[in-house]
C-alpha cells in the first residue's frame, strides 16, 4: 500500500468513525431524534466504508466520494431545521450548510466529467462547512466561556468540523493533490525543460571546454549496441546531465548528447550535431561561455569555470547531492 491509498484508507476511516459516532449517539433512548438524522449517520459510515475498501487506489474516484460523502450528509442532517424548526439562527445554518452542499456535489461530479479540474475550489467548500460548524464555537471561546463546559455542549459541532478539517488536511498533502490543467501543463513543462536541458547554472571545467573546439584522438568509449559507434564523456557540474560526443556507425558530423547522468545506465535528453562552436571572448584564457551550435539555430550555452578556484568542498557536496539524487530517484521507482 502506498502513501496515497494510506491516506485515502484514513480519510474513508475518519468518515466512517464520524458516522458511527453520531449514529450511536442517535440511537441512544434518551436522545431525541429528529427526521433525517439517522439517514445523514449512515450516509457517512457507508460511504466512508466504500472510500477506505475498494476505491483507495483512485484518487479522482475516492476524492470525488469524500466530498460527496460529506454533502449528502450535510443535506440530510439539514433539511430538518429548514422546514420543521422555528429557531431563525438554525434555520440560516442550515440552509447555508445545504447550499455549500449542493455547491461541492457540483465541483465534486465536474471532476468525474471534467479530468483537467482540480479540488481547490471543493476543498474551499469543505473548508467553509468546517468553519461555520466551528465559528460559534470560537466566538463563545472568545468572549470568555469555559472551553470544557463549550466543548460539552457542543460536541456534535466539534466532532463534525474537527472530522471536515482532517478530511481537508488529508487532501492537500502532496500525494493526494488532484491538480487542474494549467498547474498541470505548468509543472509538465519545468520538467520537460530540466529533461531537455541542463540546468541555468551548470558549467563546464576550464580544462575540459576545449575539448568541444579540438576533438579528442583518444580516451573514446566503443558502444556495442545503438546507433552509436563510440562516445567521449565530458562531466558538467551544478546539474545531473552529462555531455557526451558522439560518433554515430552511420558517419556524419560528431553529435554531442545531453544525457541524464554519467554512467552506464543514462537517458538522451537531446542531441545535436556539432556545426560550430562559439566562444564569448577570442582569448580562451578569458572565455567564460561557449556555445555549441546545431542545425536550424539549434544550440546549447554552457559556462566555463575554473575547479581549482572555486571554493573548497564545493566539487565534493556536488557530487555527494547528486549521488543523493540519484537515489531518490531509484527509490521512486
Amino acid at each position: 500500500m502506498n502513501r496515497t491509498e494510506a491516506l485515502t484508507s484514513l480519510m474513508g476511516i475518519i468518515i466512517v468513525i464520524t458516522g458511527a459516532y453520531f449514529l450511536y449517539v442517535a440511537l441512544q433512548p434518551e436522545y431525541e431524534r429528529y427526521p433525517g438524522e439517522l439517514t445523514a449517520n449512515i450516509i457517512l459510515i457507508a460511504g466512508g466504508a466504500l472510500l477506505a475498501l475498494f476505491l483507495r487506489k483512485d484518487l479522482r474516484r475516492s476524492t470525488v466520494l469524500a466530498m460527496i460523502t460529506i454533502a449528502l450528509s450535510t443535506i440530510a442532517g439539514s433539511v430538518y431545521y429548514i422546514f420543521y424548526t422555528d429557531v431563525s439562527m438554525q434555520i440560516i445554518l442550515s440552509n447555508v450548510f445545504v447550499i455549500l452542499s449542493v455547491v461541492l456535489i457540483y465541483y465534486s461530479i465536474s471532476l468525474i466529467f471534467n479530468t483537467t479540474a482540480g479540488n481547490t475550489k471543493g476543498l474551499i467548500c469543505l473548508g467553509v462547512l468546517a468553519l461555520v460548524q466551528l465559528a460559534p464555537i470560537v466566538y463563545k471561546l472568545y468572549m470568555g466561556d469555559d472551553p470544557i463546559e463549550l466543548v460539552k455542549d457542543n460536541v456534535d459541532r466539534v466532532v463534525r468540523g474537527s472530522s471536515f478539517l482532517i478530511v481537508i488536511f488529508i487532501l492537500t498533502r502532496k500525494d493526494m493533490t488532484l491538480e487542474n490543467l494549467p498547474r498541470r501543463m505548468d509543472r509538465n513543462s519545468t520538467y520537460l525543460y530540466s529533461e531537455e536541458a541542463t540546468s541555468p547554472n551548470a558549467f563546464i571545467d576550464k580544462r575540459d571546454f576545449e575539448k568541444l573546439i579540438d576533438i579528442p584522438k583518444d580516451g573514446w568509449k566503443i558502444c556495442k549496441f545503438g546507433p552509436v559507434d563510440s562516445e567521449y564523456i565530458i562531466p558538467l557540474y551544478n546539474t545531473s546531465s552529462s555531455l557526451r560526443l558522439q560518433k554515430w556507425k552511420a558517419g556524419g558530423d560528431i553529435q554531442m548528447a545531453v544525457c541524464s547522468g554519467d554512467g552506464e545506465s543514462y537517458t538522451v535528453s537531446m542531441t545535436i550535431p556539432m556545426r560550430s562552436v562559439v566562444l564569448d571572448d577570442p582569448d580562451r584564457d578569458k572565455a567564460s561561455k561557449i556555445r555549441v551550435y546545431g542545425d536550424d539555430g539549434v544550440f546549447v550555452d554552457l559556462l566555463i569555470r575554473d575547479l581549482e578556484d572555486l571554493p573548497k568542498g564545493y566539487i565534493e557536496n556536488y557530487r555527494y547531492n547528486k549521488r543523493k539524487a540519484r537515489a531518490r530517484k531509484k527509490k521512486k521507482k
